[in-house]
C-alpha cells in the first residue's frame, strides 16, 4: 500500500498525503495489455501470469490492512491500485512481447477507508459493522445497501470485482459489465448466478478452475460465505508463484555456488 507521509485539515476536510507512485493505473496497465493481446505482441499466458502475482499482492496487503490495522479500505477499484516497476518489451529476437520489471501493486487513495477499534487493545478478530453513509456503488457488495454491512466483506467483495475485470478486459463492456442491467454482469454477480452469465458469454473459458473457484469464493452474494482475507491469500490459485519461486531460488543458489557471487531472490519469495 502506499506510504502515509503526513495529513492536514481545514474547516472543512481532512487530507490525508502518501508518496508518490511512479507507474500506472491498474486499469491503464489492463487496458494496454489487452491492446497488445488483440494485435497478437502479447501471449495471453504471459498476461495471465502478471493477473496472478497482480492479485496475490493485493491479497496479502488486504489481508495485512483488515487483521494488522483493523482498517477495511472501502474503495477498491481499478482507478486505486497503481502498478510499478513493469512495461511491455520485446526481449531478445521474440516476436512477442513480455511484461518485464517485478510488476508490484500498490494500493492508493484512503480518502473513505475505516479503522475499527484499535489492534493493540483487541487481539480478537476485529469487528467491521459499518454505517451506510452514501448510495451503493458499483464495486461495492450487495449488503452494502443494507443500513448496517460488514466493511471487511465489502473489500473483498471489491477484489472479486477486480479479478473479473482484469480477467475479461476493462474496455468491453460485455453486455453491460460496468452496470446494474438485467443482462450485466455486474447485475449477475449481485444475483448469484454469474457462472450462467459468464458461460452466456463465452468468458468462462478465459478463468482456469482454480481462478473461478476464487472468483466465486469472493463474490458470494452471502457475506458469510465470502472468503476473507486470509482464506484469499492461502487460495491454491497462488500455489504456482511459490512453485515458481522455488525453481528460481534453486537456479539462483547453484549460481551463486558456481561464480560465488550473492543471490538475489524474487521479491515475492517468503
Amino acid at each position: 500500500m502506499a506510504r502515509f507521509v503526513e495529513y492536514f485539515e481545514d474547516d472543512r476536510c481532512l487530507y490525508l498525503v502518501t508518496e508518490f507512485v511512479d507507474g500506472c493505473t491498474l486499469k491503464h496497465f489492463v487496458q494496454r495489455a489487452f491492446a497488445l493481446m488483440q494485435s497478437g505482441q502479447l501471449e495471453r499466458e504471459t498476461y495471465d501470469g502478471a493477473v496472478r502475482l497482480i492479485m496475490y499482492q493485493l491479497m496479502r496487503t488486504v489481508s495485512c490492512l483488515h487483521s494488522v490495522y483493523h482498517c477495511c479500505h472501502l474503495d477498491i477499484t481499478m482507478e486505486n491500485i497503481m502498478i510499478y516497476d513493469a512495461d511491455f518489451e520485446f526481449v531478445g529476437d521474440d516476436s512477442t512481447m513480455q511484461i518485464v520489471g517485478d510488476i508490484k501493486a500498490k494500493l492508493i487513495d484512503f480518502g473513505v477507508a475505516e479503522i475499527f477499534d484499535s489492534p493493540l487493545n483487541t487481539p480478537k478478530p476485529f469487528d467491521s459493522r459499518c454505517v451506510k453513509t452514501s448510495s451503493l456503488w458499483t464495486h461495492q457488495s450487495p449488503e452494502a445497501q443494507d443500513d448496517v454491512y460488514d466493511a471487511a466483506s465489502c473489500d473483498m467483495w471489491s477484489l472479486g470485482l477486480i479479478l473479473l475485470h482484469i480477467t475479461v478486459g476493462t474496455d468491453n463492456e460485455f453486455n453491460g459489465l460496468h452496470s446494474f442491467d438485467v443482462d450485466s454482469g455486474h447485475y449477475a454477480a449481485h444475483h448469484g448466478t454469474l457462472c450462467a452469465y459468464l458461460q452466456r458469454t463465452g468468458l468462462m473459458n478465459l478463468f482456469e478452475r482454480a481462478s473461478l473457484s476464487l472468483l466465486l469464493g469472493l463474490l458470494q452474494t452471502e457475506p458469510s460465505q465470502r472468503f476473507s482475507a486470509k482464506d484469499a491469500e492461502r487460495h491454491i490459485w497462488f500455489k504456482r508463484l511459490f512453485e515458481a519461486s522455488s525453481e528460481q531460488r534453486k537456479r539462483t543458489t547453484n549460481r551463486w555456488l558456481d561464480t560465488k557471487s550473492r543471490a538475489v531472490f524474487p521479491y515475492y519469495h517468503m
